[in-house]
């Protein structure tokens, strides 16, 4: 332990419990302890300036305490800021400029060492604890950051929809053939025999939901940048104390306990993980960098919208599910037509996009053929597919073999192409 500098005069050294109380009551001024960074640490000083961080003592402990780590008291006289200093035994004896044998046999007979001073004798070499130091994060970045893994946990397909190309030829895609073998067969099955299916020939495509699950790992380099400033020293004004005086790992670790970087463990975990460098600046200002490694693991869900062609396949079985006998007096032969016959007067006509043509007004007694008021918007075209011409009669007929079938309200022509072709 060091005390305070001394500008001249008289000092007295003692180790004498009696003695040192004498001069505390002289000065106004208690034993206190307080935690150093060498570990506790005892002065005297007026009640009055006893804060949080030091802790008042009985004289018996105080005692107890010096006499244990070989400390001693100095009174420099009431013209100092601090008139009593509390110091170790080698300082003690440099400062009173004696040799160890009679410095030692003067105090265990209970002198008070009294020695004249004229230059500076000792200078505070921990005054550094004495310092207000403020701390303020000022800057928090990723400097670095690389993908060092990446690793796919989960594939699924959420949802798949069928997109049908509806051309007019499609329904000549049908195998007639495969069809017509089926009704051969007793079981009603025709057999694919492996036999390909072209890209081209299918009138199908795909869209296609799929959710995919990563995992991710990353190396992450973070900073974070603290400034410091010295706000106060309890020193004279001679200035003694400067930035570098600063107990830097004292520092570090204070910027740590205090939260200011937001890292996680011990203190002691957290300085040994970081890469940490302090800069004094001017206006005794200091600037501290603590860079950290961490790695991350992310949990990634990736959605994908997917549009699929086909491009081959091969033929499955065919199979008949049921054959119904649809044959009746006066209907039409094909899937889903009924019997023509009047009840289907006042019906709407349709051409096979759902436009209107007409509506029913009559029908011939064989059901050859209906009579089709036209509707007002329909087109030349339509018109001429169907054979009528452009005079102003009130109906025109439709030939049974022009219609695709017959629903509860609506007669549905063929497609244009098929009625070219009837």
């Amino acid at each position: 332990m060091s005390g305070e500098p001394s500008t001249g005069g008289e000092q007295r050294i003692s180790s004498d419990e009696e003695t040192i109380r004498t001069w505390a009551t002289e000065h106004d001024v208690v034993p206190v302890r307080f935690e150093g960074s060498s570990g506790e640490r005892f002065e005297l000083i007026p009640e009055s300036e006893i804060g949080a961080d030091r802790q008042r003592v009985d004289w018996e402990t105080f005692a107890t305490e010096l006499d244990a780590k070989d400390e001693l008291v100095v009174e420099y006289g009431s013209d100092r800021d601090r008139p009593l200093a509390v110091l170790e035994r080698e300082d003690a004896m440099a400062q009173a400029g004696l040799d160890d044998a009679e410095f030692e046999e003067r105090l265990i007979t209970g002198e008070t060492v009294t020695t004249q001073v004229e230059e500076t004798a000792v200078v505070e070499t921990v005054v550094h604890e004495e310092a207000t130091v403020e701390s303020e994060l000022v800057g928090e970045d990723v400097t670095d950051e690389t993908v060092v893994d990446v690793r796919l946990a989960d594939r699924e397909c959420t949802s798949c929809d069928l997109v049908t190309d509806e051309t007019p030829a499609a329904a000549d895609r049908f195998d007639r053939g495969r069809y017509e073998a089926a009704t051969r067969d007793e079981a009603g099955i025709a057999r694919g025999e492996g036999a390909q299916i072209e890209g081209d020939d299918v009138p199908y495509g795909a869209d296609l939901d799929v959710r995919e699950t990563w995992t991710v790992t990353r190396r992450v380099v973070d900073e974070y940048t603290v400034e410091s400033r010295v706000t106060g020293v309890d020193v004279s004004e001679d200035e003694a104390v400067r930035g570098q005086d600063v107990d830097v790992e004292g520092l570090h670790r204070s910027i740590v306990e205090e939260g200011l970087v937001e890292l996680d463990g011990a203190p002691d975990d957290v300085l040994a993980q970081c890469e940490i460098e302090s800069e004094f600046e001017e206006d005794d200002r200091i600037r501290t960098q603590f860079e950290r490694e961490r790695t991350v693991e992310d949990e990634v869900v990736d959605r994908l919208h997917l549009h699929a062609a086909i491009t081959d396949g091969e033929y499955g079985d065919l199979e008949i599910l049921e054959t119904r006998d649809v044959s009746e007096t006066g209907t039409m032969a094909g899937e889903g037509r009924g019997r023509i016959g009047d009840d289907e007067v006042g019906k709407r006509v349709v051409d096979a996009t759902g436009d209107d043509v007409g509506e029913v007004t009559a029908v011939e007694s064989d059901g050859s053929v209906v009579y089709v008021d036209p509707h007002q918007g329909i087109t030349d075209r339509i018109m001429s597919t169907l054979g009528w011409g452009d005079d102003d009669d009130e109906s025109y007929p439709i030939r049974t073999e022009h219609v695709e079938r017959i629903t509860d309200d609506r007669i549905v022509l063929k497609e244009e192409e098929q009625l070219v072709r009837s």
